[in-house]
């Protein structure tokens, strides 16, 4: 950890206090929501790919939908050569071979402390509040690292850029959490369900995502990239069936014509529901021909995307601690079925997805170990509030979340090193 740099830089914006009043104090801070570099309060539309199948209407469509993009077709052994046309080298995969995860590693410049960092937030739609309030109440304690990498799926990819750039942000996230989530209404799009790509309109998404990813912070990533720092969100190409990690400060940093165009055009992937919204085209260039790939929430491949800390290890000779933060539960949630089919595949897909988020978690903490780092986990506990569904974005549940995030972080009670032992239960 690189001191208290992030406590610090919270302090000397003014802080915040721990009662209720700290909210609305995050969403009149006008040296954050109110500056033409810090555009004001707008809705909070990401959503996960973890549950949005669980709602009957969605699946169904899914499963009538047939509409599609026009476009050249490609091979994957043109995928393979394919990068971003900002800057071909900003892009691999999470089933790439170690020795191409071990170069994009190689540049990462550990803390004052001489360690790395991690923090990998995972999507969760309207209950990514919870990560926002963990990470301003993470200010308040004094102890939030500056991470030398940040990860994000879903929520997590538009939660990341904020989190990676510091306290600065904190009331932004707040103010995304509560209140500001009122006027957010999804709008069925006529146009994209007659021709078989979305369920609803993805404009309310394009736009908030323009807003936040300003030209200013664009500018801080790209500072951030050349000290050292990495930013990463996934998205999944559909076509190839493959988890896309996309190095935003690297694109930021590049000498394209508009970074920030590309930034937020991969932003909005991230946050795009297959059959819910439509797929999003990204623009990439391979062996000098331009591509145009289908990209969506990489939720649908896998919830959190944590670098592994062994690849880490091998490309800086750094040890240092690994921070997931899932805006999910992970523990099975007991419910007498109803043996409707729409009831059936809420609990059966759930219970796939929890699973697989516990498996994943597994594994980086047994990676974490073998590499010498630590291992910690933040989730949404038994008991704990949480969104009714993944497009249930109602502004006072949603604030409960964030309360919980902040309050149980303050009280030091979100953190823990052991992955909850439920579906399969791993040698003791």
């Amino acid at each position: 950890m690189q001191g208290n740099s992030y406590t610090q830089a919270a302090r000397r914006n003014g802080g915040v206090s721990r009662q209720k009043s700290r909210k609305k104090a995050y969403y009149h801070d006008d040296r954050v929501l109110r500056g033409a570099s810090h555009p004001g309060r707008e809705a909070f539309p990401a959503l996960s790919g973890c549950r949005a199948f669980l709602l009957p209407g969605v699946l169904a469509f899914a499963l009538a939908a047939c509409g599609g993009h026009d476009r050249l077709p490609y091979t994957s052994q043109d995928l393979d050569a394919a990068g971003p046309v900002s800057d071909p080298s900003a892009r691999f995969w999470a089933d790439s071979p170690v020795a191409v995860q071990t170069r994009a590693f190689s540049e990462v410049v550990p803390g004052a402390d001489g360690r790395i960092d991690i923090l990998a937030l995972s999507g969760g739609g309207p209950d990514g509040a919870f990560g926002a309030g963990l990470l301003s109440g993470w200010t308040q304690t004094g102890t939030r690292p500056v991470p030398e990498i940040v990860t994000g799926v879903s929520i997590g990819a538009i939660i990341a850029p904020l989190a990676f750039l510091g306290p600065r942000y904190d009331p932004m996230l707040a103010a995304l959490s509560g209140a500001d989530v009122d006027g957010f209404k999804l709008a069925v799009s006529p146009r994209s369900l007659a021709g078989g790509k979305g369920v609803f309109s993805a404009r309310k998404i394009e736009a908030f995502v323009q807003q936040v990813v300003t030209d200013d912070v664009v500018t801080e990533l790209a500072a951030a990239h050349r000290e050292g720092r990495r930013l990463y969100v996934a998205t999944a190409n559909i076509d190839a069936q493959r988890m896309a990690i996309w190095d935003l400060g690297a694109i930021a940093a590049s000498n394209a014509e508009s970074p920030r165009e590309a930034i937020v055009e991969i932003i909005v992937a991230a946050a795009s529901i297959p059959a819910a919204f439509r797929a999003q085209p990204i623009r990439t260039t391979s062996n000098g021909t331009e591509l145009v790939e289908m990209h969506v929430d990489a939720g649908t491949i896998a919830q959190i995307w944590i670098p592994d800390p062994i690849t880490v290890w091998n490309a800086t000779g750094r040890s240092g601690t690994v921070w997931a933060v899932m805006n999910i539960s992970l523990e099975p949630e007991f419910k007498l079925n109803s043996g409707r089919a729409a009831d059936l595949s809420k609990q059966a897909i759930g219970s796939i997805f929890k699973s697989a988020a516990h498996s994943e978690l597994r594994r980086a903490q047994a990676r974490s170990r073998q590499a010498g780092y630590r291992f910690n986990l933040a989730y949404i506990r038994e008991g704990w509030p949480e969104a009714d569904n993944v497009l249930s974005f109602d502004p006072a549940r949603m604030e409960e979340v964030f309360e919980v995030g902040f309050d149980r972080t303050t009280q030091g009670q979100v953190w823990t090193n052991t992955v909850p032992s439920a579906y399969t239960s791993p040698p003791q």
